[in-house]
């Protein structure tokens, strides 16, 4: 294609809040990703579909305590999807959906034809908005069990397309070692000791009963960059700011 392809991935905190799907700020983050990646190619991959099924079910007066994921996301995807596509129109910028799976990714038949799509969409400048369909998925239902949250899909869709960059973005920025301070680099000579500080902070986190509104975590953050730097990927961890090059962030490197 002879432009620089971009994978953004966002957190369900990052679009989805208390009441319900954040638009104002979904638009502060097309706004910033046109300014920065606009010359080159764009694929977002969003959560966000389950917390704002779940925001929908609260809205009507009802619990979303006892409701399934699958049906959740159903509820929420599309308005998900919508609000990308609404914000990327305001500033001309065609944007379209696009739902899929691991499975469909790898599948001999099906995967060349997915990426073909993403590539016809890039090659028009059109910005595809991807999210995992859950509901089709045993594979992406674990992920949701265990803190996926499209993190891994993310990874995998920039491997499939070759791309340049991808940017995993968080509520709050990269990876903090255990006094606080940001750690700038994941790179072979200390990816195995910061993943085990990672697993050892989840497992705290989890006896404490600590869970966020999305699904996601920095673990499985950190392993989606990991695979991505090994296919020669620029892979950060990032806060958002104002043009979506990134506040705090730690860069996962091969070496």
């Amino acid at each position: 294609m002879g432009t620089s392809i971009t994978v953004a991935k966002f957190g369900s905190e990052l679009v989805v809040g208390d009441q319900g799907i954040d638009q104002g700020r979904i638009n502060q983050y097309a706004a910033g990703l046109a300014e920065t990646y606009g010359e080159g190619g764009l694929v977002v991959v969003t959560s966000g579909a389950v917390a704002a099924g779940r925001r929908r079910i609260e809205k009507g007066g009802d619990s979303a305590e006892c409701w399934s994921d699958i049906t959740l996301a159903q509820l929420g995807s599309v308005a998900i999807t919508h609000a990308w596509e609404t914000a990327f129109d305001d500033l001309d910028i065609y944007a379209g959906g696009l739902l899929t799976t691991h499975h469909e990714i790898e599948d001999k038949q099906e995967g060349p034809s997915l990426i073909r799509a993403m590539r016809l969409a890039l090659e028009r400048g059109v910005v595809s908005v991807v999210n995992e369909n859950d509901a089709l998925s045993n594979v992406e239902l674990m992920k949701l069990a265990c803190g996926g949250d499209n993190d891994g899909l993310a990874s995998h869709i920039a491997r499939a397309i070759s791309a340049d960059t991808l940017q995993l973005f968080t509520k709050k920025g990269g990876i903090v070692d255990d006094e606080g301070r940001l750690i700038e680099e994941v790179n072979g000579r200390n990816y195995g000791q910061v993943s085990h500080m990672l697993q050892e902070r989840a497992k705290r986190k989890g006896a404490e009963g600590k869970d966020g509104i999305g699904r996601g975590g920095i673990v499985s953050k950190v392993e989606a960059g990991w695979a991505a730097a090994q296919s020669g990927i620029t892979a950060n961890i990032a806060a958002t700011n104002h043009d979506m090059t990134g506040e705090s962030v730690t860069r996962i490197v091969i070496g």
